[in-house]
């Protein structure tokens, strides 16, 4: 439980000092503006589909490119997993490129390649996964229940995955050997590079209270709004995306938790067989090894991995595609759906969509979209004033907020946060350091008794001190975070607040002339220190680079004592066992009172099974009777009036207003056109082929179209 010592702390406070932002708004832009060169954004309003129900997606060569399933999974799966995977999404700049050039929320579980990465060892479990060893069963229901939705809906693409994973990276036995977890992330277009390129990725809403956020397949224009328990299918290799989050319902306290299961097949590429069995060798080398989940390593085909995107092959939707596509209609609905579809979209075009509904499908009524360079508009509220990596910001907001919030490293808040090996570096190194400077004053204070300004000396004892402090600050700054690296911003709000501990400790324990050693001087000691300290390393003599290393080294192990997370995180860097499967358990489905996951998927995918099924036997091309369809028009003495807004009277406020005002619906009298009504006299079909015909009896005011054969 947390004491109220804890609760002084607010690292929402350290970690975000106002005004301490490390890029000014020209190259926020600029960053933005690059990323989505290559990831762009995609809003609700490109698409022309929401589904809305359990469907079945296919391109134009009728091949499947996903499934979603409304309401896939059993809510405590999904809660219980939320519940452990929840701290796995945290900032990350990996994913920043799809995310318009900032970090994200995402995390990854389960195992790994780390192919690219500086971290040692490859081919092995995340460091999430053994931090929380203990807890991390309560995620194999949920992958049981999507392992088996997945093996129900494309037993083809989940056997595949099957047989090309290797057994050491299964999760709980499934097709699956890594996850993505993904927290209030709306990602940009891109494709998932890595996937096993014979299956198909699955993705569920964990838990959330959001609006928007619709997964997007880019080319095929078709949104899935994927809320809590749905599940996804899909060829992750298409590009996909997620539109806006649209905060009028929520407001700006939405939430929204996802995770992505699939086969990293990287994990089944020859080198990483080669870890796993040069892991094995030396466990088995071990006088007492542990169990072993494996005797031996056997190679599997992994399959021709390109990475590449899917080859797209585009649909034409119409209407009655939505039918065709929801499984939810009998076979009946979706023939007649589909014919009417082929109707209007086909080959075969027998109607336009002026005939049946008044108006072509596509409509270039409303508002023009936002031309490119209005979409982005800097901030004037980001302070100027940023510095390079390794300082902080020097604008004034940034140096107030550090000022006020300097008790927040004070010994009494440190002390409870921090292991007591490292908070004793601490308060020693600080002491220290406060010693050298007050003796160096003494000497200036000599030379000249009313001096005001501190002439730091870059060869002394306490400029040393000082680089010392700061490898002790950085360890800090990691223990408040609980993580093994920091963002830009969360290092510069740090070290303003280091700075500004400083500087007061001089002013008031020293009794320092304010300013003496100001926070520009500190600023530039942190900069020598993060960019250019380590510079005078390589120009030391072997003993004493030794012992700094050497220092560096205790400085960081005091820092993860002082948490048994850092604790396994340590243990995880150096772990070159053979660990694999160790996490792995018996979920007791029965004995817990649960749905049992065969059963579960194919209650739930049945109606999505019967409706494949009957499209692979031609059944959805032969439909049977009559098709009617009505459509509703407007009256046609209805007319709707819209006044037109005065013109702006600021300049910058101008071309928006053209914009705004260049709606194609408007008119100079203010009434919006209404589309001609369709009464035709009752006579001979108004279309007529082969045995397929359709006619329009008079029934004003709502027309009805009759089609009859077989065609």
């Amino acid at each position: 439980m947390e004491g109220p010592e804890e609760k002084r702390f607010k690292p929402d406070l350290l970690f975000n000092v106002n005004g301490v932002k490390q890029d000014t708004p020209e190259e926020a832009e600029k960053r933005f503006r690059e990323a989505i060169k290559t990831h762009p954004f995609y809003d609700r309003a490109h698409s022309v589909v929401d589904l809305q129900d359990t469907a079945v997606m296919r391109d134009g060569k009728g091949k499947i490119i996903g499934v979603y399933i409304k309401g896939g999974l059993p809510a405590f799966a999904a809660s219980m997993a939320a519940d452990v995977l929840r701290p796995a999404a945290t900032k990350t700049s990996l994913r920043s490129t799809i995310y318009g050039g900032e970090p994200p929320n995402s995390g990854i579980a389960g195992y790994y390649d780390y192919r690219g990465s500086p971290i040692e060892f490859k081919s092995r479990k995340t460091s999430f996964t053994c931090e929380n060893a203990k807890v991390w069963p309560d995620v194999f229901p949920l992958i049981n229940y999507v392992s088996q939705i997945y093996r129900h809906v494309l037993p083809e693409n989940w056997e595949a995955q099957n047989k090309a994973i290797p057994d050491v990276v299964r999760l709980n036995g499934s097709p699956f050997s890594t996850l993505t977890i993904n927290s209030r992330f709306r990602t940009a277009s891109h494709t998932d590079a890595g996937d096993f390129d014979g299956g198909f990725g699955c993705i569920a809403c964990l838990e959330g209270e959001f609006k928007g956020m619709c997964l997007t397949f880019d080319h095929f224009r078709i949104n899935i709004p994927l809320q809590p328990c749905d599940v996804l299918l899909f060829d992750t290799h298409h590009f996909h995306s997620n539109t806006e989050v649209e905060l009028n319902s929520v407001g700006e306290n939405w939430s929204r938790l996802t995770c992505v299961f699939y086969y990293r097949s990287l994990l089944g590429e020859p080198w990483s067989y080669a870890e796993y069995r040069r892991r094995l060798y030396a466990a088995k080398k071990l006088e007492n090894h542990p169990p072993l989940c494996v005797n031996e390593i056997i190679e599997k085909d992994n399959g021709e991995n390109k990475n590449k995107a899917s080859e797209v092959h585009p649909v034409q939707l119409s209407p009655f595609s939505i039918v065709v596509m929801t499984t939810r209609y009998p076979v009946s609905i979706r023939a007649k759906a589909l014919r009417l579809h082929q109707l209007l979209r086909g080959d075969d075009q027998l109607v336009t969509a002026d005939m049946l509904f008044g108006e072509p499908l596509e409509i270039t009524d409303g508002i023009p979209e936002r031309p490119q360079e209005d979409k982005i508009t800097p901030s004037s509220s980001i302070p100027k004033g940023t510095t390079a990596a390794g300082g902080f910001s020097t604008a004034n907001e940034a140096l107030e907020v550090a000022s006020e919030l300097r008790a927040q490293l004070s010994d009494e808040n440190l002390s409870k946060l921090i292991s007591p090996a490292l908070f004793e570096m601490w308060s020693t190194g600080r002491k220290k350091w406060l010693d050298k400077v007050k003796g160096e004053w003494k000497k200036l204070e000599k030379r000249n008794p009313d001096r005001k300004n501190f002439v730091w000396n870059n060869q002394s004892e306490m400029n040393s001190d000082f680089y010392d402090l700061c490898e002790i600050g950085k360890q800090v700054m990691l223990a408040l975070l609980r993580k093994e690296s920091a963002t830009p911003q969360e290092e510069s709000s740090f070290w303003t607040l280091f700075a500004a501990n400083m500087k007061v400790g001089c002013e008031e324990e020293l009794k320092l002339p304010t300013d003496a050693i100001s926070l520009k001087k500190l600023n530039v000691k942190l900069k020598d220190f993060n960019f250019g300290g380590t510079r005078y390393l390589k120009d030391m003599p072997e003993e004493e680079k030794a012992r700094r290393l050497e220092r560096k080294k205790r400085i960081e192990e005091a820092r993860r004592r002082g948490d048994s997370r850092e604790v396994e995180k340590l243990n995880w860097l150096e772990n070159d066992t053979f660990d694999y499967q160790t996490e792995d358990r018996v979920v007791d489905f029965a004995g817990n009172g649960w749905a049992d996951p065969v059963a579960h998927a194919g209650a739930i995918t049945a109606p999505i099974l019967q409706a494949m099924s009957e499209a692979a036997d031609g059944k959805e091309k032969d439909p049977q009777g009559p098709i009617v369809i009505t459509v509703v028009l407007p009256v046609p003495e209805a007319t709707v009036t819209a006044e037109k807004p005065a013109p702006p009277t600021q300049p910058e406020y101008e071309r928006e207003y053209q914009r705004l005002a260049g709606n194609p619906v408007r008119t100079d009298s203010g009434s919006l056109p209404q589309p001609t009504p369709l009464y035709r006299p009752a006579g001979p079909p108004l279309i007529s082929r082969c045995s397929t015909s359709i006619t329009i009896p008079l029934y004003p005011p709502v027309p009805t179209w009759w089609y009859c054969g077989t065609c």
